[in-house]
C-alpha cells in the first residue's frame, strides 16, 4: 500500500441521496454482518447520533469493534501522495504518521485508511459521507489491517443498500 493524504478539491457536493437523518446505520451494518467481521458473537455498544457501534470482548483485556457513521457531506475526497504534499517548498515527511490511504471502488470515490490497530473506508454518497470502522486491541485479537479486504466489500454492501 502507498502512503497517501486526504485533502478536499472544489467541495463541491454530489447528487442528491439520502439524508444522514433517514437513515438507520445498525440496519446498515447489522449484527450478522459485525459477527462475520469480527469473528465472535458481538454486542450493541452506544453511539452516538447517526452511529452504529458493535464490540467483542474477550477475556485478556483485548476488544475488538466495528462502526458505521454517517455524516453530512463535506465534498469529494481526492486522494493526493504524500510525496506530492509540501511544507514550505519542502516534501512532507512525518515519520510518526503509522496510517496508509489509498482510493477503493466504493461509491463515488471512496477511500481506505489502514493502521495495525484500525480500518476506516470513507466514502461520500449524495449529501452524506459514510466511516466504516474497524478497531482491534489486545493480544487475542486479529490485526485491523488484515481486515482490509472484508471491509471494503461491507463497504460495498452498505453502498448498494443506499441505492
Amino acid at each position: 500500500m502507498g502512503v497517501f493524504a486526504l485533502v478536499c478539491a472544489g467541495c463541491e457536493r454530489a447528487a442528491p441521496g439520502p439524508k444522514q437523518t433517514d437513515l438507520d446505520p445498525c440496519s446498515l451494518v447489522t449484527e450478522s454482518d459485525a459477527t462475520a467481521l469480527l469473528g465472535r458473537p458481538v454486542v450493541k455498544q452506544q453511539a452516538s447520533s447517526g452511529a452504529c457501534a458493535w464490540a467483542v470482548d474477550v477475556p485478556d483485556d483485548a476488544r475488538s469493534s466495528l462502526g458505521l457513521e454517517i455524516k453530512d457531506h463535506n465534498g469529494p475526497f481526492v486522494i493526493v501522495k504524500k510525496a506530492e504534499i509540501t511544507m514550505n517548498g519542502k516534501p512532507y515527511v512525518d515519520t510518526r504518521d503509522p496510517w496508509t490511504v489509498e482510493q477503493v471502488p466504493v461509491g463515488h470515490g471512496g477511500m481506505i485508511k489502514t493502521s495495525p490497530s484500525m480500518v476506516r473506508v470513507s466514502w461520500p454518497h449524495g449529501d452524506i459521507r459514510l466511516d466504516l470502522t474497524v478497531q482491534s486491541a489486545g493480544p487475542s485479537t486479529f490485526t485491523a489491517a488484515s481486515k482490509a479486504e472484508q471491509m471494503t466489500r461491507l463497504a460495498q454492501k452498505v453502498d448498494a443498500a443506499l441505492r
